[in-house]
């Protein structure tokens, strides 16, 4: 008997409840072969045996080495699922190779097209449902032949060495999407060329990378573990004889681990984005991915367990090239005041550390430290959105920071980023109001060196502002000297004083500058903007291949990047490459129509000086317009 037409819709529903699953976050992967029609039609016997071959081996191999999820197979291509962005590139790369290695008899490669995207998905017994899968399908709409195509958050999400091989495509429409979605391509045949470093590894100082602390139980690092590592970072960093890796590029490898913390295993990285995910450093030895993604020859690591109100913690300190333990020893501290900033405990670690790998002495340095975690969330959460190469992202950044800086009256770290802010609103050509930005920039970085005066990071902010804002290199050029004698391992400060020494003709001491800078935070997550500065500073020094690669690599990571198109132009100009030249002027162009060599010299900081000269006359040569 059929049923009644009002017991069919219950009766759906409750077979639909009864196979549906909750919503999860995964990256999906979605392929199809490159001109299929003629790929079937060349051999189709042998085009059939090939297409199987590929997918049991895709179904039984490469996706349960990523831990993917086979949702479903069509007669041209494939959609999987993993739990990682970065399960799903290194899929991707590897299905690449696979179908690039099956050449057929009939002369007819198997060539896939590949577009990857992550976000909730909801999983039934017959497919998956989300923004993300009908991203990832149109996404591979936009991937050339033997090529990938991920979204921004995707790329975002991985690793160094697999985000290094991504090329940024811009704002791309893709079909059925309202608003153009920000595109980056891997091409496995076309890998980046490695770049030449500006100072060789036999003129750096030993550099100490110092990975978050980890619980005993195990799991992630959390707030203490993360604030005891970054209040050791500080105090290490006082050492005139040794360099300590950037925290945000030992927080940034670390968040790309598995779970358990440390880079070998996980470590906290939601604090850095919410939306980043474990991915694939998990079971890397840690000493090799300090010394490999670092460039660090010491490793600072430990665990830390709670006895009442006291913090007991295992420190050790290691080579990173051979693994072996220096100094290992037990310390204890008050839980509060480490979480409240303090430096007892921190400073206990990394004195005793160096005095086992240099035999020195740290001089004693008060870490300006965030009362509280909640604080601490806020200036991760804001710094982070500051470098994103997003403009909504970078907006974003104000409401963290500006909170900050209300709280913590004392505090100069949040107003130094907070004016940060502002400038680079103005030199993105996102301010509203101009003139507001810049007061409001040189309020607030006066305001941080009111409250402490050797502060390096504020000392930076003042530099800059002077000498963007005002074009006053000069002035910049006192303020870098300070914060590089306040804290040698400031990244910052060597980078903007590699710029302002590029501005001013100093194209050797450019070259040196934006050299250690790199070296301190190799994987920087706003590496595209060190890179630039690279290639400005070999420019002013002559070198304009090395600058043309440089700029080249920075364009790579952000391809929107105005300056950068100015000394990739003028560097194509000088080796002969005019054409090239002037097709970077035209990119340039599209970017900013109302860019002219006149702005130019109103507004560069480098116009008094004969490398600003210089540029403005190549700009001009090369088709941007008087």
């Amino acid at each position: 008997m059929i049923a009644a037409p009002s017991a069919v819709p219950s009766a759906m529903s409750s077979a639909v409840s009864s196979t549906e699953e909750p919503l999860r976050r995964r990256a999906v992967v979605a392929a199809d072969i490159s001109e299929s029609m003629r790929f079937f039609e060349a051999d189709a016997d042998d085009a059939v045996r090939r297409w199987t071959g590929f997918m049991d081996w895709l179904v039984d191999r490469l996706g349960p080495a990523h831990d993917a999820e086979f949702v479903k197979s069509r007669g041209d291509g494939f959609l999987v699922a993993t739990p990682t962005e970065a399960q799903a590139v290194d899929l991707a790369i590897g299905a690449l190779e696979m179908a690039a290695a099956m050449q057929g008899e009939a002369g007819m490669p198997l060539r896939l097209r590949i577009g990857v995207a992550a976000g909730p998905l909801r999983r039934t017994r017959h497919d998956v449902y989300g923004h993300a899968a009908n991203l990832a399908a149109r996404l591979s709409d936009l991937a050339r032949p033997g090529e990938i195509v991920m979204a921004d958050d995707v790329r975002r999400a991985l690793p160094p060495d697999l985000e290094a091989r991504a090329e940024d495509r811009g704002p791309c429409f893709v079909r059925n999407v309202a608003d153009p979605v920000r595109a980056h391509a891997i091409d496995i045949g076309a890998p980046p060329s490695p770049l030449p470093p500006l100072m060789t590894d036999e003129t750096l100082k030993p550099k100490v990378a110092v990975a978050p602390f980890r619980p005993d139980e195990g799991g992630r690092p959390g707030m203490t573990g993360e604030a005891l590592a970054d209040a050791v970072i500080v105090e290490m960093s006082r050492s005139a004889h040794l360099r300590c890796v950037s925290r945000l590029s030992t927080s940034r490898l670390a968040a790309r681990s598995g779970p358990g913390g440390g880079f070998g295993g996980g470590a906290g990285g939601a604090l850095l984005s919410p939306s980043a995910s474990p991915a694939p450093f998990a079971g890397e030895d840690p000493g090799f991915a300090a010394r490999n993604h670092l460039h660090a020859d010491y490793l600072l690591s430990g665990r830390f367990r709670r006895d009442g109100a006291r913090l007991v913690v295992t420190a050790e300190l290691s080579e990173t090239a051979f693994g072996d333990v220096l100094w290992s020893e037990r310390l204890e501290g008050d839980t509060a005041e480490v979480m409240a900033g303090g430096r007892e405990l921190a400073f206990e670690i990394a004195s005793r550390a160096v005095a086992a790998a240099l035999r020195i002495e740290l001089d004693r340095y008060r870490a300006p430290y965030l009362p509280g975690q909640q604080s601490y969330t806020l200036l991760l959460a804001g710094v982070s959105q500051l470098h994103s190469l997003s403009r909504e992202h970078f907006q974003e950044a104000e409401r963290p920071l500006a909170a900050l800086v209300e709280r913590a009256t004392r505090q100069p770290t949040p107003r130094a980023w907070l004016a940060k802010w502002h400038i680079m609103r103005i030199l993105q050509g996102w301010s509203p109001d101009e003139s507001r930005d810049a007061a409001m920039a040189f309020s607030l970085v006066d305001q941080a060196l009111d409250s402490d005066p050797d502060c390096a990071l504020a000392l930076c902010m003042r530099g800059l502002a002077d000498t963007v804002l005002r074009q006053r290199p000069d002035l910049g050029r006192d303020y870098y000297d300070a914060a590089q004698k306040a804290n040698p391992s400031e990244p910052m400060a060597w980078l903007l004083s590699g710029a302002q020494r590029s501005f001013t003709d100093d194209g050797a001491g450019a070259v040196h500058d934006a050299g250690q800078a790199i070296s301190l935070s190799p994987v920087d997550p706003h590496r595209y903007l060190f890179q630039a500065i690279a290639a400005g500073a070999a420019l002013t020094a002559g070198d304009d291949a090395q600058a043309l690669a440089y700029a080249n690599a920075s364009l790579r990571a952000n391809s929107q990047h105005i300056s950068t198109l100015r000394v990739k132009a003028v560097a194509e100009w000088r080796l002969d490459r005019e054409d090239d030249a002037r097709r970077s002027i035209a990119r340039l162009l599209e970017l900013s129509p109302g860019a002219t060599v006149s702005r130019y010299l109103a507004s560069a900081p480098n116009t008094e000086f004969r490398i600003g000269r210089e540029v403005a006359r190549i700009l001009g040569q090369a088709g941007l317009p008087a």
